[in-house]
C-alpha cells in the first residue's frame, strides 16, 4: 500500500519544527486573495482556553463569549456563525478569527494546535478538530460569516426543518468532496477565495471558489444518506489511519460501503456500525457466512454490542469464517 502522508512515518512520534515550516509554506496564498481567517468549530473544546483555564465552562450569553474568545485570541477580531436553525447552544457556534495575514504569530500557532489535535483523534479514534480551516476572503467578516452560516444549514429531503452539516469540521470537506466532486464543491465556497483544511494524514488540501452564488448543496438521495452516516464512517477513518496511511478516495468509499452494509442489516448505532465496519476490512465479507446469522441474531436480542458479539468468536473460528465466506468479485479484488 503508497504511503501518501506528508511526514514520514506516518502518523508521527512528535510534531518536528520542520512539520510547522512545511504547513506554513503551503496553507494562504498572497495578500491580492484577501484577510486570512481561521475557521473554528468548538463543538468539543476550544483551541485555546477561555476566561478561567481549560476546564471552565463557556460563558452562556453571546456578548460574554465574544469577549472571552477575543481575549483568548489576543485581542484578534472575533465573529461569530448565528443560527436561527438549527439552534445551537452559543458555545458551540463555530466562529472566524481574523489574522494579521501569514506573518501573525497565531498562524503558526494554528498550524501547531491542529497537527496535535490530528494525533489525539488519531490515538483515540474519535473527537473534533477545533482548528478546522484557514480561509481567505475579499469579504467582510460578517459577509463571509452570514455565507459560511448558510453553507452549515441544509436541507435533506425527507428530513424535516434544517439540518447542521459542520462544513467547518475537516472530517466532513474530505466526505464531500470525494462524494460531490471538487467542481460542486469550488462553486458552493462563494466568497471564500481559498480554503485550506489539514486532512488526518497530515497533508493540506485546498480548494478555491469559482465565485458561486448559491450556498445550498442540492443533494441527491444517496448523498444525504452518506452525510447522516457521516459520524461512523469518519470514526472508522481515524482507526484505519492511527495505523496506516493511503488515499483519502480509497479508503472512504471502504468505509461508506461498510457502514451502510450495517446499517441495512440492522445496525443503527454508530458504535455497533463502527465494529461491523473495522471487522470487514479485517475479513472481507464475514457478514455473509451462515454462522453469523445466529450470532447476530442473539446480539440484537441481548442487546450485546456489536464489537462484543463480535470479540467472543476464536482466532480459529474467524479462519473458519474467512475460509467458508462467500467473496464479493469487484474490479480492484475482493471487498
Amino acid at each position: 500500500m503508497q504511503n501518501t502522508a506528508l511526514f514520514d512515518p506516518w502518523p508521527p512520534l512528535a510534531i518536528e519544527p520542520v512539520h510547522i515550516t512545511q504547513l506554513t509554506a503551503q496553507i494562504g496564498s498572497s495578500k491580492q486573495d484577501g484577510t486570512l481567517y481561521l475557521l473554528i468549530d468548538p463543538m468539543l473544546g476550544e483551541p485555546r482556553p477561555l476566561d478561567g483555564g481549560p476546564d471552565a465552562a463557556p460563558p452562556e450569553n453571546t456578548p460574554t463569549l465574544q469577549d472571552s474568545r477575543t481575549a483568548a485570541w489576543d485581542g484578534r477580531n472575533i465573529t461569530m456563525l448565528t443560527f436561527s436553525e438549527p439552534p445551537l447552544p452559543y458555545a458551540q457556534l463555530p466562529y472566524l478569527v481574523q489574522l494579521q495575514g501569514k506573518e501573525d504569530p497565531l498562524f503558526a500557532e494554528s498550524i501547531q494546535i491542529a497537527l496535535e489535535n490530528n494525533l489525539a483523534l488519531l490515538e483515540r479514534g474519535f473527537g473534533g478538530l477545533p482548528v478546522c480551516a484557514w480561509l481567505q476572503s475579499h469579504a467582510s467578516s460578517d459577509e463571509l460569516a452570514a455565507w459560511l452560516v448558510r453553507m452549515m444549514q441544509q436541507r435533506i429531503k425527507g428530513h424535516a426543518g434544517k439540518r447542521y452539516l459542520r462544513a467547518a469540521d475537516p472530517r466532513t470537506l474530505p466526505l464531500l468532496l470525494a462524494l460531490l466532486g471538487k467542481e460542486r464543491i469550488s462553486l458552493w465556497l462563494g466568497p471564500v477565495s481559498n480554503w485550506y483544511f489539514l486532512s488526518i494524514d497530515g497533508r493540506v488540501t485546498h480548494l478555491q471558489s469559482t465565485g458561486g452564488n448559491k450556498a445550498m448543496l442540492v443533494l441527491k438521495p444517496h448523498e444525504a444518506e452518506t452525510i447522516l452516516d457521516a459520524e461512523a464512517i469518519n470514526r472508522t477513518l481515524a482507526q484505519w489511519y492511527a495505523t496506516r496511511s493511503a488515499p483519502y478516495a480509497q479508503m472512504f468509499l471502504n468505509a461508506r460501503l461498510w457502514v451502510k452494509t450495517a446499517r441495512e442489516s440492522g445496525w443503527p448505532q454508530t458504535d455497533d456500525q463502527l465494529a461491523f465496519a473495522l471487522h470487514a476490512d479485517k475479513y472481507p465479507q464475514f457478514w455473509r457466512h451462515s454462522s453469523m446469522t445466529a450470532i447476530f441474531k442473539n446480539a440484537k436480542e441481548t442487546q450485546t454490542p456489536l464489537n462484543t458479539a463480535l470479540a467472543e468468536i476464536t482466532e480459529s473460528q474467524w479462519d473458519q469464517i474467512m475460509l467458508n465466506s462467500p467473496q464479493k468479485k469487484t474490479n480492484d479484488g475482493y471487498l
